[in-house]
């Protein structure tokens, strides 16, 4: 992706799982700032979380404002987004990519 340039994903993986494993009684959030690089990724982002048991917060990128979502000419939040346990167990996460869904953007494919 274009966030984070020169992460390698599998190590991040690698300690995530370490960590998870490290500390079996630790709850994990992960918190992603919607933007125009990512704001297409969203649903795949959210179906990672959901599958690794994290809690998820979404917040709206503000500045620069070439980088908000709006700077994104169409995107595309399906509807299925809202039954992932993540967005189901936090309203701000709902309320945002309700936003989101509901912009003339959105192509709801």
């Amino acid at each position: 992706g274009k966030i984070r340039v020169g992460t390698v994903w599998s190590v991040v993986e690698k300690n995530i799982a370490y960590l998870k494993n490290a500390l079996p009684q630790a709850s994990f959030i992960v918190n992603t700032v919607a933007q125009k690089d990512n704001v297409n990724q969203l649903l795949q982002i959210g179906e990672w979380v959901a599958q690794n048991n994290f809690a998820w917060g979404v917040q709206l990128l503000q500045a620069p404002i070439s980088l908000r979502t709006e700077a994104c000419p169409t995107w595309e939040i399906p509807a299925r987004i809202f039954k992932l346990a993540p967005v189901r167990a936090s309203l701000r996460t709902m309320q945002i990519l309700k936003e989101l869904y509901n912009a003339p953007q959105n192509q709801r494919n």
